[in-house]
């Protein structure tokens, strides 16, 4: 199956191999306190697993009724998708069994659960493509029904489900002491249990609500918005104009600025771009047979008010202020009759007043059309952006965040997002406090990591092509220390429960990458797990992170000096991922500044004054060396 194509939907963008590079790549390149849930939050939770003991439901052939058709409905939209897409659809039906699923979906018998099993294996093999929501809408689906369908026909589905409670409660208690990747998972698939039969909703949702919280924050500082946008205006123009019936033409020469402010705002982002400029013409008037010359000093203010929030990029009409003072030169006839240019200086004098408010409200017309004209393009294009390189490839993979936010301050701009599904973990509490004077700020919880690789990497496969593809597609070359002298193709399976975790805590950076298959060449290889640990220290010069010990390279659940050896394709694998992975996971990573550049380089670059990793948050802010 890795040699059909995958172009139902963005064919050239492989996710699961963009994923995984970065989370290598974390480690290869270079508020208030988040505690430990206190005892008041234990006990509500020990509460209410003890109430959910007592809250068993029955299962009812109404609810198994209802899963098989979310399951029904599911896999007609699979079917419509794939008739859609007729230069892949027929090998994605045939590898996918979709005529024998349907046929038991069709039956007037009940389905059976050993068919479906075998389909879901198809659906959760981690080929290509397969995480897009159409699939994955059937393979929960396939998932939910099978689940509920065991239970209903169990005599001790209530006796397991108050075990799994027990259970449940020791994890939740043992996680709110010290939280771990492993206890979050486990929490979490006893949770999708729970959801995919019906059962403990009070439970599930006190779940959800102490670990709930936002696990990504990002800030950027209105210093750099500003300069990001601030352009300078210096412009010679032509005029023309017609203003109480006199026809004007001449030369306009705008001198001003261009810059940005932040708004307050708690529902979106909102960014005023802010016009400000002196406009000085020299013009010729004709009225008749009068010639008017005259020189004008026109003030201009403008605003365009441009809003960011979950869904794209947005923005108001220009709004703007003009004030227009002029000096008449001269005034005189085409033939010198005086009598005419007596009444031409009086009717000039008297109108005046009315002619300036007039060419300033034409200076605001033309200045509001101006900006809505330029805004529009480079709105409508990073609203676009936003759509299709981001919101939809991640929908369409299920991968989009639940809760994404965008905020503003006069000082700041806050984005923060939350990365769970229903049954998955997130942060307890807020994210750590922040350093002062820091103008880019990363916080990140690594239940959001943890989070995401699940659902993006879970059973995925990736191979070399597809891992040195992403690297250069996000940094436009592979660097040196990733090239290989051994150019044999080579492959990862994930596994399916945690493929990748990570661990902030107590100034450490932990990683574990989990195989459940290796491939080298025309070689199979059993699973094995690769981690790493770094510690954060802090120097005169800046932030390093130092490895602890060296890579552990080992079999799932084998304890070293537990008196077992690993066998010998075990020990063929280890040495080769020792070699590919030490090139990564070097002894000392020293974080670099950021280069910035166009608008922003007067700033210099960004230097890192706070990098720490605790409390499961690991927090970088960067501070530009420049004042503006």
């Amino acid at each position: 199956m890795r040699s059909y194509p995958t172009s139902l939907i963005h064919p050239a963008f492989n996710w699961p191999a963009v994923v995984a590079a970065i989370m290598v790549l974390v480690c290869a390149c270079g508020h208030v306190s988040t505690q430990a849930a206190d005892s008041s939050e234990e006990g509500a939770l020990a509460s209410a697993c003890e109430k959910a003991k007592q809250d068993f439901r029955e299962i009812t052939d109404a609810d198994v009724a209802a899963s098989l058709d979310t399951l029904r409905k599911a896999a007609r939209r699979l079917n419509r998708r794939l008739k859609s897409d007729t230069a892949n659809g027929p090998a994605w039906r045939k590898f996918l069994k979709c005529e024998l699923l349907q046929a038991q979906l069709d039956s007037k018998q009940t389905p059976d659960l050993k068919v479906l099993n075998q389909i879901y294996g198809r659906y959760a093999s981690g080929n290509t493509g397969l995480q897009f929501s159409c699939f994955a809408d059937v393979r929960k689906a396939i998932r939910s029904y099978v689940t509920i369908a065991r239970a209903k026909a169990d005599p001790k589905t209530k006796a397991g489900y108050e075990n799994l409670v027990n259970t449940l409660a020791e994890q939740l208690k043992e996680h709110c002491e010290k939280p771990t990747p492993e206890t979050a998972t486990s929490i979490s698939l006893a949770v999708r249990w729970l959801e995919d039969v019906g059962q403990a909703e009070k439970l599930r949702t006190a779940i959800r609500e102490e670990f709930g919280g936002n696990n990504l924050m990002v800030g950027v500082s209105s210093k750099m918005v500003t300069q990001a946008i601030s352009k300078p205006v210096d412009e010679v123009a032509p005029v023309t104009d017609c203003i109480l019936g006199t026809t004007i033409r001449g030369t306009g020469h705008t001198v001003g600025n261009t810059t940005a402010e932040l708004v307050e705002d708690g529902q979106r982002a909102s960014i005023d771009i802010v016009f400000s400029a002196v406009n000085k013409s020299d013009t010729v008037g004709y009225n008749g047979p009068v010639i008017i010359h005259s020189k004008g000093t026109t003030n201009l203010s403008a605003r365009k008010r441009i809003m960011i929030d979950e869904a794209g990029i947005s923005s108001l009409p220009a709004c703007s202020s003009a004030t227009t003072n002029s000096v008449i030169t001269s005034i005189c006839d085409k033939k010198n009759r005086e009598f005419v240019e007596r009444i031409a200086k009086k009717r000039a004098k008297k109108q005046k007043c009315k002619a300036e408010a007039i060419a300033a409200q034409h200076a605001e017309q033309r200045i509001n059309s101006r900006i809505d004209a330029e805004a529009a393009e480079s709105i409508s294009k990073a609203h676009e952006n936003f759509v299709n390189k981001f919101r939809r490839p991640l929908t369409e993979r299920d991968l989009f965040p639940q809760y994404l936010g965008f905020s503003s301050k006069p000082s700041i701009l806050n984005i923060s997002a939350l990365q769970a599904d229903s049954t998955q973990l997130a942060a307890p509490s807020a994210a750590p406090a922040i350093a002062e004077g820091a103008d880019v700020v990363l916080q990140v919880h690594d239940s959001m990591i943890n989070n995401f690789t699940t659902s993006a990497l879970s059973g995925m496969t990736v191979d070399k092509e597809d891992f040195e593809s992403a690297i250069i597609d996000m940094l436009g070359k592979l660097p040196e220390k990733l090239k290989e002298d051994d150019q044999e193709p080579w492959s990862i399976s994930f596994t399916r429960g945690m493929p990748i975790s990570v661990q902030f805590a107590d100034e450490e950076i932990s990683m574990t990458i989990r195989g459940r298959k290796f491939r080298k060449g025309e070689d199979n290889h059993p699973g094995m797990n690769i981690s790493v640990k770094y510690k954060i220290e802090e120097t005169d010069t800046g932030f390093k992170l130092m490895r602890q010990g060296e890579p552990e390279i080992f079999p799932p659940g084998f304890v070293p000096g537990g008196g077992k050896s690993m066998g010998v394709r075990f020990q063929v694998i280890r040495t080769i991922l020792e070699r590919r992975f030490g090139r990564i996971f070097i002894e000392e990573i020293v974080p670099k500044g950021i280069d910035l550049e166009g608008n922003l380089e007067p700033l210099g670059r960004l230097v890192p004054i706070q990098f720490n990793s605790r409390d499961g948050w690991l927090t970088i802010a960067w501070k530009a060396e420049k004042s503006k």
